[in-house]
């Protein structure tokens, strides 16, 4: 088979991969979410097209030649080939077309990151707080500051997340985004996106950050105006100790608490579905906290609400959340009811 005609087969292959690349849509396995999405989307599907070309250049020639080229049977294994040496023009285009190549990746990668790093004039600004291991979202626009541990509440639109953390690097980052940021002790950083898809979505730290790092993610939400202002409305009367703080719900109003400040660090075992156990297993200190976690009837008796307080003294010689930040007036009262109402598992 002549060189020309493998030159064409490797073409052909090169287009029908590429064909498939550009119209395989990468939101059809990971929706884009940000207006950074298809731009990004974009890059990496240049960046494939033109790995499968060096590919395919590369190990369809070099098997050519090894096929074109062997040692044949009969022929001595001595046998000295074609004396060829240098080919100017070949190593021109070797080396002008990479260069090209990178040039116009340089470009483009120049101008997505432009976009990302732009910061908006109008955008709703969120501080994100990492720490070992769970992810704390504020809302200084808010009045009380809403608070979200382990949730993320976002409007469509334009978004700036400025992004601190309390102990090591931890990384802020939402696949369906396409974009990323670190969050680095002693150093704010910020990331600009303007959200143009509603639903829910995984914040998972992307940077090793110690043994509970893969349990490190929360639930992000992106909402219409409409609902997200329903949803500051109604946190903001919740913060102030306005709504119901009677009749309380355990899968409304007691396991959201739990799972925002205790459940990054204590073993799963239940009462009624509490996943608080025995206030074992903690994943650095702690000591083994006797008495009733709960006991229905009796806040002041249960350890629940003894090791939460404001108070003291706290069982195992420290409140809890360990180190803080610790448990809202609201959330504190809402744990006082839920005992004394007979803390129902409903």
């Amino acid at each position: 088979m002549s060189l020309a005609r493998v030159s064409a087969i490797l073409v052909v292959i090169w287009i029908v991969v590429s064909a498939w690349i550009i119209a395989t849509p990468i939101g059809g396995v990971l929706p884009a979410a940000t207006d950074h999405a298809q731009s990004i989307d974009f890059l990496f599907k240049f960046m494939m097209v033109a790995s499968v070309a060096v590919f395919l250049i590369v190990q369809g020639f070099l098997l050519y030649f090894c096929l074109t080229y062997r040692l044949r049977k009969g022929e001595s294994e001595d046998l000295i080939g074609s004396d060829i040496h240098g080919n100017t023009r070949l190593e021109i285009v070797w080396s002008i077309i990479p260069t090209i190549f990178l040039i116009v990746l340089t470009a483009m990668s120049f101008k997505v990151y432009a976009d990302i790093v732009a910061t908006p004039k109008h955008a709703y600004i969120i501080d994100a707080v990492a720490s070992q291991f769970q992810w704390e979202c504020d809302h200084p626009s808010t009045k009380p500051e809403i608070k979200e541990f382990n949730t993320c509440h976002m409007p469509l639109g334009e978004v700036t997340v400025k992004l601190h953390a309390r102990d090591v690097i931890h990384s802020f980052w939402v696949p369906e985004f396409r974009v990323k940021q670190d969050a680095v002790p002693g150093y704010p950083t910020e990331m600009h996106f303007t959200t143009i898809r509603t639903g829910q979505y995984r914040l998972i730290c992307s940077e090793f950050c110690g043994v509970g790092h893969s349990e490190m993610y929360a639930k992000l939400y992106v909402m219409n105006q409409k609902d997200f202002d329903a949803w500051v409305k109604q946190q903001e009367q919740a913060n102030s100790g306005g709504g119901n703080l009677s009749n309380l719900s355990f899968s409304k109003d007691i396991e959201p608490i739990f799972t925002a400040h205790c459940a990054a660090c204590h073993i799963a075992q239940h009462f009624a579905n509490l996943n608080l156990g025995s206030y074992q297993g903690l994943q650095a200190g702690g000591n083994v906290v006797p008495g009733p976690i709960v006991k229905p009837g009796n806040h002041k008796a249960s350890t629940l609400w003894q090791i939460t307080g404001t108070t003291g003294p706290y069982p195992g010689g420290a409140r809890m959340p360990l180190g803080g930040p610790y448990l809202s007036t609201t959330e504190l009262t809402k744990i006082t009811n839920w005992i004394d109402e007979g803390a129902k598992n409903n």
